[in-house]
């Protein structure tokens, strides 16, 4: 999804009228806007300020947890871009892959595969093939393939985009390495955690020469690493990844990071599976009230939490 960010003002009273009649755009969520950083152009000469004010607007709403809204505005901004710009412009191309974008945020599968394939045409069209929007149309419809189900057409279409991406790109970019971690995650899901962890890992000592070790991808990949070694049933594989990944993440995003703190609850679990149970509950008891702290103490989270602390209380202990 691509950030619509202008240079821009504070919206006057006039201005603020205008978005309410014509899209719908409430004060709040003006004010959403710009508390997340947009400066909205309402007030330019050339009345595409407006139109781009609203999409910015609608970026930020979907961003603060409301993608239904988001695409409502969208929608409402979309014919107006057409009249405006015309159905070629590339804002207004924008628009569609923004609201197709949205959809699958709002989990319809269908709906979003299908927009980025009524999308994709008219970006190689007027675009061209290699235009990064173009390639991210693609990358929409094979994830959402993926998503409803076609696993086998999913990893064929991610195939064929990293072949394209890699020639157009180069191997390096960071685009060409997002698509390899997708095709590594849903060949997973297809074949089963060999394969998934022969791309995992090869795309990994791509990822320390080109972005680093710290680089919040690198970390991510690391992530998936454990997953499919945890689904080859082996504990101690799993958690001789976790201490090292734990101890990364502390380092590069902080004790109290949620990030850290589901690394350390993936720990205590394995340390369970492994048979050490006295470290599991002293792992669980250390991370309660960390999580409390951190995420509340009405997060779903922590009924599971004391769920493990209580049955290794009450369980056997070697």
């Amino acid at each position: 999804m691509r950030d619509q960010t202008a240079c821009g003002v504070r919206p006057g009273a006039a201005e603020l009228a205008e978005l309410r009649e014509r899209f719908g755009v409430t004060p709040a969520e003006v004010e959403c806007a710009l508390a997340g950083g947009a400066v909205l152009n309402t007030g330019s000469p050339h009345p595409a300020g407006m139109l781009n004010a609203v999409a910015k607007i609608a970026d930020a709403v979907g961003k603060d947890g409301a993608p239904g809204r988001a695409r409502d505005l969208l929608r409402a901004l979309l014919p107006e871009q057409v009249g405006l710009l015309g159905p070629d412009s590339p804002w207004t191309l924008t628009t569609r892959g923004n609201i197709a974008y949205w959809t699958g945020e709002l989990g319809e599968g269908e709906g979003a595969r299908d927009a980025f394939a009524a999308l994709l045409p008219d970006q190689i069209r007027v675009l061209g093939p290699g235009h990064p929007d173009t390639f991210t149309s693609r990358s929409g419809i094979a994830l959402w393939t993926a998503e409803t189900g076609d696993l086998a057409l999913a990893l064929a279409l991610f195939g064929s985009l990293l072949l394209d991406q890699t020639r157009q790109l180069g191997p390096d970019h960071p685009d060409v390495l997002d698509t390899r971690s997708s095709l590594a995650g849903w060949t997973g899901e297809l074949h089963g955690p060999a394969p998934a962890l022969e791309l995992l890992h090869a795309l990994y000592a791509d990822q320390i020469r080109t972005l680093g070790h710290d680089h919040p991808d690198t970390l991510l990949t690391r992530t998936h690493l454990i997953y499919w070694t945890a689904e080859t049933g082996d504990p101690r594989a799993v958690l001789a990844l976790l201490d090292p990944l734990l101890a990364d993440q502390i380092s590069f995003l902080g004790p109290s990071h949620p990030e850290v703190l589901e690394t350390l609850a993936e720990q205590a679990h394995w340390t369970a599976v492994s048979g050490d149970l006295p470290r599991a509950l002293d792992l669980w008891r250390a991370l309660l009230p960390r999580w409390e702290s951190v995420h509340g103490p009405g997060h779903p989270a922590l009924a599971h939490i004391r769920e493990s602390i209580t049955a290794l209380t009450r369980g056997p202990r070697p």
